[in-house]
């Protein structure tokens, strides 16, 4: 089993292609879509869904879910690359930890130069979508 990657992308059309094309490079992630509700679009090397300007993430990510053809699913901004192995990464420890509903990963704070409105912005995003599948809307 290799996963399905969900990529949701707002204003993020500078990083958003070398982070699909990182992606490509790994050789565990089976299938790629992009969630779009950029303002300026650019043509992808894999298929995207355009969303109005602007779509809360959840949003988009719940719209997207349905379309994936693999039970793992990795639900991803794109606003970083991710080392090739990221997807072996993942299937290890989906293996490791069946029961759990959701896997994740450290973040290096020192590698981070984010302001403080950035931080506020992650901050909810994972109290939205923890909120949600606690909800039982997986």
């Amino acid at each position: 089993m290799r996963p399905s990657v969900i990529v949701t992308a707002y204003r993020s059309a500078d990083t958003l292609r070398a982070y699909v094309e990182q992606l490509q490079r790994d050789p565990d992630v089976v299938e790629i879509l992009v969630a779009d509700c950029s303002e300026e679009t650019q043509p992808l090397p894999v298929a995207a869904r355009r969303f109005p300007t602007p779509t809360a993430v959840p949003v988009m990510r719940w719209a997207m879910l349905k379309d994936m053809a693999n039970q793992v699913v990795a639900c991803l901004k794109g606003r970083c690359v991710l080392p090739t192995g990221w997807g072996g990464a993942i299937l290890g420890a989906h293996e490791q930890w069946l029961e759990a509903h959701g896997i994740g990963g450290g973040l290096r704070l020192t590698a981070l130069r984010a302001s403080r409105i950035r931080w506020l912005d992650f901050a909810s995003m994972q109290r939205m979508s923890l909120c949600q599948m606690l909800q039982g809307r997986r």
